[in-house]
Order: C-alpha cells, then structure tokens, then sequence
C-alpha cells in the first residue's frame, strides 16, 4: 500500500465529480445532489454553467449515449445509429460533424475552443444558469417549494420522448384525426404534430365505446402497426397503410397483438415543455423544490439595477439541511458575472490588452493548481483569440477542483476586492429587503406535474400509468384556478364527469371563491346527494 498513489476524487462517483465545493456540503445531501444529476433533463437552451469542477469534460468522454468518436455514421432509423462500434440505441438526437468525426447530443454537449490543443473541446451543458434569492414568497416556496418567473419558466423548456401502444380490439373503427396543420388523417403521420393521436370506436356488451388520446403537441417521428398472422385488417387501417408515403415497420413491438386485441399500433415522437407548476428543480447541493408558484415578470421581485430574479429559494432550507456550498458557488459565481461584463465592456471599447490583463489576473486569482498558473503565463497569452471565443460566445466559467477549491474567507476576500455584495436590496410590493442573491446552475428533473397529475388514474386507462386522485388532490383541484385543472385533466374523458358536478351543482363558483362553507356544501351535494 505504500507504494500505491491514489486521488480524494477517486472516491466519488462521476456525478458527484460535477457538484461544486462539494466538501461543504453535508453527506447525505450531497448523495442527493448526484442522485438529481443523474435524473436532469436535456434542456434546449442548456448552459455551461459558471463554476466547473474541471471533470465534466472527462465524463463526457466517456458517456456513449451522448459522445461517440466514429468515422462512419449511419441513421438506421429514428432510434438506431450504425458506428464503427455497432449499432447503438436510443440514439435520437444525436447529430454528426464531419470534420471532429464525433456523434453527440447537442443537448447535453457543445464544443469549445481547446487552449492547450488549439483544436476543439467537448463540454457538457449542465441546466441553465440562473439569478438566485433566498426569501420567503407570501408562502409559496415553504419547505420544499420554489417560486420561479415566468421568463425562467420558459428558459427550462427540455424535450422529451414518448411511446404510446394502442390495442384495437377486433371490431374496432377507426376515426379520422387532424394534424395541427389540418392534415386528415387516420393513424398520426411521422413528421407531423398532434394535440390527438388516435380516435377509434367499438362495441362491447352491446354498447357502443369511444376512444381517444389527446397529447399536447406531440411531434410523431415513427409509427408501427402489427395484426395476428393472417388477420383481415379493418378496411379503414388497410386503406391507410396502403397510401401510407412512409411505410410502417411491422417489427417487434414492446406489446404483441392477441386474440382479444389483434392490432398493435406504437407511436413514438416527442414533445417539448416549458416549466409548470408542480415541476421539480434544483441546484447542484441537492435544494430540491417544486414549484409552487410561477410570478409574471414585472411581479417578480427585483434588484436595485432592474435584473429579475429567476428562482427564489427558501432561506429555511439552508440550515437544515447543511448544504453550504450552495451559497460560496452563490457569490463566487456573481463574482464571475461581474467580470465578466467588465470584460466584455473593455472589448467593446477595443482595449484588448487591458481585458486581457483583467481576466488573466482574476484566473490566477481564484485558480489555486500551479500548472494551470504555469499554463497562464506561457499558453493564454499568446492564444487569447480562443479564450476570447470561449468567452464571447459561452460566458466566463471557471474551474474550481473538488477538495481544491477557494474557501469561504477567500471567497469574500475576492468579492471585496471587485465591490461584489453577497446581499442585495430587491424591491417586494413597493418594499426594499435585503437578500442573498447570486447566480447558480438549476437543472429540471423528470418529476413532472404532466406525468403525474392526470384523470387517468380514476377510469384505470391502460396507456398511462398516473397517481390517482384522492383526498388531497382533490382539495388541491378547489385551491387552484379552474382553467389550469382542466388543462391537466384534458387527456381524460373522466373530466367530463367532473364537468358534469361542475354544471349541476355550481363547482366553478367554489373554485374561484373557495369559502369553506361553500366547499362543505359542494362535497354534501357531489358525495351524499343531500
């Protein structure tokens, strides 16, 4: 053992090497912070964010499902690419440049400029960097809730792929269906999007039985349709298929078509959303929160230069939690805004050379590694074109290696220096209060409201499997406005059963007003028939 050389890093996994001043941070949360970057989604508008720990680059790498260094690269189909590897799966985003020969997922990776090399450099785009108070908000973000502004909640936009499977019973009619384009259609056409994806009928007992599913602006990138050997196709999904331009793929589906169920319809694409409330976020410190309120932007409090806030956290959720790194990447990253728009200001005015000292003084400053002040010194200087397109087109972004990052008094020590506050006045219904404010990395995780909170769960729809709505859903659907539950509630025709209760014993009236009397009175007249 004693001849054995060994790292701290290497006792961590590879998502806990992308948590920042992850040594300040308490264990168990820390844990969490590696466990929610597993679960991020690929966000549109991703960023590099502001504090790096220097290893993104090094798991990128080495993550197959979205980097392949390759010489050929071939589309199979929507999901399957051919490299020198193989096939590789799941691969529907991913794009190709010729010139790195490199596969990637624009999503999660962008290409810098290499200091060192002077050639091109994977980065991994981790969420979006955002402008962060710790206040209480009227309540809504007590415990584990947030309060983000409507400009933010459109920057959280990720996409997402989905499968739906449709079992036609054997007598089944299928429905003509539009596109958002008004393309007539029976089965949804790749290419096209649909708020309807399938509407068909059939008998059963006797009794005639409608279908639907409704998606929200599901872009359709394949569809696949399998009978039962020798089994005569309705007329209409014969019809279709025939003057289909795209032929369907009769391969192995996830479900295979049976005696009571003979046609097996899979149609896969993918939509794209903007944060709603119910969505999960957080930062790399493991401060989870759903957001519970989404503030229009000229609600939004604000700080004394005009900047609106992104995200507002609550002040409680530090202390009990011990995850102090959250607040150091708070203010050295504002530090980092901050000279950086110095910077930028300098290069507008043509004074290079005095921007070039400024930026290169501050890495030095909060860079402890000496071979990267020996890089500084011999290799910045004399390509500070490629740091100027770093610069230019990503932001400013600094490396600060676990376990040999800058420590709190350092931290302050360099925000002194360059007039940086670690609170500032923002303005609160016509109120000036005092805050911690800075800028940090959020990510969105794949706990969604759309994903959960849906009226399939009371007819036990078979193409989704939701949380069912019980006690306190249903005093959540009379807290809220009216028109956002029907929105949820719209992929299920169970919602006209609640319009229906709507209609016949006034609901919208209790919705806008909950007075609790009121509400007693509805649940007498809708669950006791008094």
């Amino acid at each position: 053992m004693s001849n054995l050389t060994y790292k701290p890093t290497q006792v961590l996994t590879a998502t806990m090497l992308c948590v920042p001043f992850l040594r300040f941070n308490d264990p168990n949360r820390l844990q969490m912070a590696s466990n929610h970057l597993r679960q991020s989604l690929p966000l549109i508008n991703a960023e590099i964010p502001r504090i790096r720990t220097g290893f993104e680059n090094v798991i990128v790498k080495k993550a197959e499902s979205f980097y392949i260094e390759t010489n050929t690269f071939e589309k199979i189909d929507e999901f399957i690419v051919k490299t020198d590897e193989g096939l590789k799966f799941n691969a529907m985003f991913l794009k190709y440049d010729e010139k790195l020969k490199v596969a990637y997922n624009p999503y999660h990776i962008c290409f810098v400029r290499d200091i060192v090399s002077g050639g091109w450099c994977p980065e991994l785009k981790l969420g979006v960097n955002a402008l962060v108070g710790y206040m209480s908000y009227y309540g809504f973000n007590y415990q584990d809730a947030v309060v983000i502004s409507e400009s933010f909640a459109k920057r959280l936009k990720h996409i997402e792929r989905k499968v739906f499977v449709i079992r036609l019973p054997a007598n089944s009619q299928l429905k003509h269906i539009s596109s958002n384009d008004n393309t007539i259609s029976l089965i949804p056409i790749p290419g096209k999007t649909y708020n309807t994806l399938i509407s068909y009928e059939y008998i059963e007992a006797g009794v005639l039985q409608r279908k639907q599913i409704n998606v929200d602006n599901l872009l359709v990138v394949d569809v696949r349709v399998k009978a039962l050997p020798n089994y005569r196709l309705p007329a209409s999904v014969a019809e279709f298929i025939k003057k289909a331009k795209k032929p369907f793929k009769l391969a192995k589906l996830e479900t295979e078509p049976t005696q009571k169920y003979p046609i097996v319809i899979q149609i896969i694409g993918y939509v794209t959303r903007e944060a709603t409330i119910g969505d999960k976020l957080t930062n790399r410190h493991g401060n989870k929160g759903v957001i519970g309120l989404i503030v229009p932007d000229e609600e939004m409090p604000k700080t004394k230069d005009g900047k609106i806030l992104d995200i507002l956290f609550s002040p409680l959720s530090v202390p009990s939690r011990m995850n102090l790194g959250q607040l150091m990447e708070n203010l050295l990253a504002k530090i980092v805004v901050k000279v950086e728009q110095q910077v930028l200001d300098l290069l507008d005015r043509n004074m290079r050379d005095k921007a070039q000292k400024m930026l290169l003084d501050f890495l030095k400053r909060v860079e402890k590694r000496s071979s990267f002040h020996h890089l500084i010194d011999n290799v910045l200087t004399k390509r500070w074109d490629l740091l100027e397109y770093n610069l230019t087109k990503y932001g400013l972004s600094i490396i600060q290696p676990p376990f040999s990052e800058l420590n709190a008094e350092e931290i302050k020590q360099l925000a002194k220096d360059y007039n940086v506050k670690e609170t500032d006045y923002v303005r609160v219904d016509n109120y000036d209060v005092s805050i911690n404010v800075g800028y940090q990395t959020i990510l969105k995780l794949e706990h969604l409201a759309s994903s959960k909170v849906t009226g399939a769960g009371l007819t036990n729809n078979e193409y989704t499997n939701p949380q069912r709505i019980g006690e306190m859903e249903t005093w959540n659907i009379i807290a809220h406005d009216y028109d956002e539950i029907k929105r949820l509630f719209r992929r299920s025709y169970e919602f006209e059963k609640l319009s229906y209760y709507s209609d016949k014993f006034g609901f919208d009236s209790y919705i806008f007003k909950p007075d609790v009397n009121n509400v007693y009175q509805v649940y007498k007249k809708v669950l006791f028939n008094e």
